[in-house]
């Protein structure tokens, strides 16, 4: 069974290629980023997924910046995960798995309204709160592109 399967997955992969390819569907992978605390008491983080090629530049440039000041990351959040395999989580502890992910990037910035800044781990405390009032949006003030995340760190399991 195991060697079939494995002459089949290349034509099943070719099929839904194909199938895309013909329906207009393009997928892009995200290129994903720890968000985390900017100051010295680290005590969570979340993952971000970017997409756009200026937003992935403009995230590589404020991890890259030397004087440790880094933009704010706002967002739209949902519940669950984004892809049904992807979760969002927190890699500074241990990659304990978040109930919600970003579900729309919405830019950087020097400043939030207080309403969307919090942390992680509140957002995972209260996700109603979060979805209700503040409209799905994150904006924290303390926080900031702190790394690029490899694959093998999404999916240690593969």
């Amino acid at each position: 069974m195991q060697c079939t399967m494995r002459r089949l997955l290349p034509a099943l992969s070719l099929c839904a290629l194909l199938a895309g390819c013909a329906s207009g569907v393009t997928t892009v992978t995200p290129t994903y980023f720890l968000i985390a605390e900017r100051f010295p008491n680290v005590r969570d983080s979340y993952l971000l997924p970017l997409t756009k090629p200026d937003d992935i530049a403009r995230a590589r440039f404020i991890m890259s910046n030397i004087d440790g000041f880094g933009q704010i990351a706002v967002a739209r959040i949902a519940r669950g995960s984004s892809d049904g395999f992807t979760d969002n989580r927190d890699l500074l502890h241990g990659g304990r798995r978040w109930s919600w992910h970003v579900s729309e990037f919405l830019g950087f910035g020097d400043a939030t309204i207080e309403l969307i800044d919090g942390t992680p781990s509140q957002v995972e405390a209260d996700l109603d709160y979060w979805l209700g009032p503040s409209m799905g949006r994150i904006g924290f003030w303390n926080y900031t592109v702190s790394r690029e995340v490899r694959p093998a760190e999404l999916w240690p399991s593969r």
